[in-house]
């Protein structure tokens, strides 16, 4: 046990200060509100009950005196055919059997024109058939209603004057009801009557009444048949209807092995009882429409108090996981990460400590960087410084290679173009554009033709967007000058060098390529992997050393020179320069 709460003790010491919070908050919120809700719903429901109780109750005693009342009406109408003087009077005629045919026929009439003035006062009553003592019957109706020959008619004789109300008849939803018909005067029988009455007339009393989710509401006889509604088919306790003890209660009964609510209630005027089953309490709307508020309640309130307890933890703890997310953003060298001091307490403090450990931090950081860059920038400055004289060296050689060849004015333009490649080269701008070094270049070929005449030739293909784009100065004119030189210079006919620039998405690519006699990939490895000595070989891979080094110092180590060349068939160089979005100053 002790091990067990150990281990949870330990689990939740673990767990995030904001985790812990929201736990322990939604665990009290959580006790309190539960307590309450189920006190509410308890007390709640216990009204409801009643309530629905007293409503199937006095629901039931209503629907009763309103089918007391319909039956009261029928009975208004056999009262008045039964005491209607003039039917009294022609009964007695004909029961005499003293008239001739026509005679009879003329009061058969009379008595049929009385039923009709009489059953027309209500309008559901579709048929009235009047029998003599003799069994003659003397018929009124609205529609095709068969006479009822198979009603046992002993019974209204019996009945002695009373009401009789025969079952429903389902073939033609009609209820008969008979009564018998006495003389005013000595009481002696004259005959009978019986009336159709619609059975929708009793039945829609009821029919849409609704206490529960299913609802059976019948009249049932004093045998416990069903006279009218549905009741689904199931049984109902015999005993329970004929309780006068328990007339208008609701009780709770097994039907079928379930729960049900059973309200009987005795019709006055007949001998009938109105009942009514219904789905057990548990399944009351009013009571199901609480228990889905209640827990709507129960969830909204533990949602609210979820969210304020989120929002408590998160104003205490977040000040603490800012601070520690900044210290791992510090820690894999981010210098500019800063938190908000929003307030003066124990974390404030931290954060403000922080801060200015950062801010120091950065400011050493800043002081070596700039050490090491300047660093860089000298070494830079000192391999542009080897380029120059070399530049110098071999121009001046072709001046005055042409003064003492031609002695004409050719001198002038080279000495036009070396002016340029001199201004050029003394500017302090490290970054020009693409068509400024493509103009030194075209200079410098210039003083080259005057050397090699018109078999030196060159081709550029640039496209318009690579002329506007920043490049470090003097990357194209050692490469070309260690071309002509050193590639170009030994090959007879025709020398070519092509110059291509191209737009990629995040880079430009140029292409430096010549015709001449080539290098093996020894001599080529020998370029770009070994250190810059000037006492090899007549300056042979200065240049290209030169321009292969600024590259990785200003781009870094993935980028550099690209030398592909094959011995008498020629040396092409690829450059790759990153474009800056901003404004292309990429260094």
């Amino acid at each position: 046990m002790k091990r067990t709460l150990e281990k949870i003790k330990r689990f939740f010491g673990n767990l995030p200060i904001q985790t812990k919070l929201i736990v322990i908050m939604i665990g009290l919120v959580f006790l309190s509100v539960v307590s309450l809700a189920t006190y509410f719903y308890k007390t709640s429901s216990t009204l409801i009950l009643d309530n629905s109780r007293h409503y199937i109750q006095n629901t039931m005693s209503q629907i009763g005196k309103n089918i007391d009342h319909n039956i009261e009406s029928i009975d208004k109408v056999l009262f008045d055919i039964s005491t209607n003087r003039e039917i009294q009077e022609r009964l007695k005629l004909v029961n005499q059997n003293k008239l001739d045919a026509y005679e009879e026929v003329e009061v058969g009439n009379d008595i049929k024109n009385k039923l009709i003035s009489q059953i027309t006062k209500e309008s559901v009553i579709g048929a009235a058939f009047l029998y003599r003592l003799d069994g003659t019957v003397y018929v009124t109706k609205d529609t095709n209603y068969p006479e009822p020959l198979e009603l046992p008619k002993g019974v209204i004789f019996d009945a002695k004057g009373s009401n009789v109300w025969f079952d429903p008849d389902p073939s033609i939803s009609v209820i008969p009801v008979g009564k018998m018909i006495y003389s005013l005067t000595n009481q002696k029988p004259l005959g009978y009557i019986i009336l159709y009455v619609d059975a929708e007339y009793i039945e829609n009393v009821f029919q849409n009444i609704v206490f529960t989710k299913n609802d059976q509401i019948f009249l049932v006889n004093s045998d416990g048949g069903i006279l009218l509604g549905d009741s689904g088919g199931e049984p109902f306790s015999i005993e329970l209807l004929s309780d006068k003890q328990g007339d208008g209660l609701v009780r709770r009964v097994r039907i079928a092995d379930v729960n049900k609510q059973v309200c009987s209630v005795a019709l006055k005027n007949v001998d009938w009882m109105l009942v009514s089953i219904s789905e057990d309490e548990k399944y009351n709307e009013q009571l199901r429409n609480l228990q889905q508020i209640t827990i709507g309640l129960l969830v909204l309130i533990l949602a609210v108090i979820t969210v304020l307890s989120i929002w408590v933890a998160r104003g205490i703890s977040r000040p603490v996981k800012e601070l520690a997310n900044a210290m791992g953003q510090f820690a894999k060298g981010d210098f500019d990460i800063h938190t908000t001091e929003k307030y003066n307490d124990e974390v404030g403090q931290l954060h403000k400590s922080f801060n200015k450990m950062v801010t120091d931090m950065k400011s050493l950081v800043h002081d070596v960087y700039e050490e090491k860059s300047l660093k860089q920038q000298a070494q830079i400055k000192a391999l542009q410084m080897q380029i120059n004289p070399h530049f110098l060296y071999n121009t001046l050689d072709t001046i005055h290679w042409l003064a003492n060849l031609h002695q004409e004015t050719d001198i002038a333009e080279v000495s036009r173009s070396l002016g340029y490649l001199m201004r050029f080269s003394l500017r302090e701008e490290e970054l020009v554009s693409f068509e400024e070094e493509l103009d030194a270049v075209e200079a410098y070929m210039r003083i080259q033709k005057y050397r090699y005449g018109d078999s030196l030739k060159i081709d550029i293909d640039v496209e318009e967007e690579v002329l506007y784009e920043n490049v470090p100065r003097h990357i194209m004119l050692p490469l070309i000058e260690n071309g002509i030189e050193h590639g170009l210079s030994k090959k007879q006919g025709e020398k070519q060098i092509r110059i291509t620039g191209r737009m990629l998405k995040e880079s430009i690519l140029i292409k430096i390529s010549d015709n001449g006699i080539g290098m093996n990939e020894e001599t080529v490895r020998h370029i770009l992997e070994d250190p810059i000595d000037r006492k090899k070989g007549k300056h042979m891979s200065i240049g290209v050393q030169n321009v292969h080094k600024r590259l990785k110092l200003r781009f870094g180590e993935s980028f550099g020179l690209r030398i592909q060349s094959r011995e008498q068939e020629g040396t092409c160089v690829t450059i790759e320069i990153p474009i800056e979005e901003e404004n292309h100053e990429i260094l």
